[in-house]
């Protein structure tokens, strides 16, 4: 199975209710089974619905996830403020719209999840493929854990630093498992202002240092 069949299979599947992937492994399994078979064509739409509804009680999931797939070709057109080259006089941050999202999910399906050119102009509305990346990895991505931290992810966020250093957030995000690169910088910087207030200082490559008596 190709990564952006996984990726959309992770998406389709973070729309039933906890409810019902916490009820049985087989019913889990059943539903990864049927959306990555309809992601694939290997069944239909209908019978990817029918199964949704038969075991979950609900077809929505499935039809959002047909919504992403038939998402129209032309994409968004570049805003009026930007020039020939599709840059912004002001430089202004535009938060993502669920359209914009949508055509993303599509573009990683129809493009592949590495070929983030392909997608940003799949996407259109002047996105860059640095932010299309950035939206799936740090938003959109459904194994990204979005709870609080526990005890043991912050120790074990400030082991991999101290064992790696602070420069790349992208490694370090991959042996956390589930949390994004801008988590695990925000989250260092949070640790560090708490252990600066408690007279430790937390450096890359090196162990706890005791900076008051």
């Amino acid at each position: 199975m190709s990564h952006s069949i996984r990726a959309l299979a992770d998406v389709a599947m973070s729309y039933f209710p906890q409810t019902i992937l916490n009820s049985t492994p087989e019913t889990t399994a059943a539903l990864e089974n049927a959306i990555e078979q309809y992601l694939q064509k290997q069944i239909s739409y209908e019978q990817a619905r029918s199964i949704a509804q038969r075991i979950a009680g609900s077809a929505q999931p499935i039809e959002r996830l047909h919504t992403i797939i038939e998402t129209d070709s032309e994409p968004i057109p570049k805003p009026d403020e930007y020039d020939e080259k599709g840059k912004h006089a002001r430089h202004k941050t535009r938060p993502w719209t669920p359209y914009e999202d949508q055509r993303l999910l599509a573009g990683i399906y129809r493009n592949g999840i590495e070929n983030w050119t392909a997608i940003s102009k799949f996407v259109g509305n002047a996105r860059t493929r640095s932010q299309c990346s950035q939206r799936w990895y740090r938003g959109l991505d459904p194994t990204i854990c979005k709870e609080q931290w526990t005890k043991e992810e912050e120790e074990k966020l400030i082991e991999v630093i101290n064992q790696n250093g602070d420069k790349s957030w992208t490694q370090i995000a991959s042996k956390m498992g589930n949390r994004s690169d801008v988590q695990c910088r925000y989250k260092y910087k949070h640790l560090q202002k708490e252990r600066l207030k408690e007279g430790i200082t937390l450096l890359p490559g090196s162990q706890r240092i005791q900076t008051q008596q």
